[in-house]
């Protein structure tokens, strides 16, 4: 249906004025999910997530 089922609060990854999420890969081996993203349109980053603190995040719609 394409229809939402959760979202998550609006968050930043580093406070910066510009970000944005290039992708996401969840590593099963690790339970985590590793993050690419961009700051100031000038700055690629990746960092680790765990997977429970997604889910932590995430709201009904």
């Amino acid at each position: 249906t394409y229809l939402p089922k959760r979202y998550t609060p609006w968050f930043t990854f580093e406070k910066k004025k510009v970000e944005y999420s290039l992708g996401f890969v969840y590593l099963e081996s690790l339970d985590v999910l590793l993050i690419g993203y961009s700051l100031m349109d000038s700055h690629t980053k990746y960092m680790t997530v765990p997977l429970g603190a997604i889910k932590e995040m995430l709201l009904p719609v």
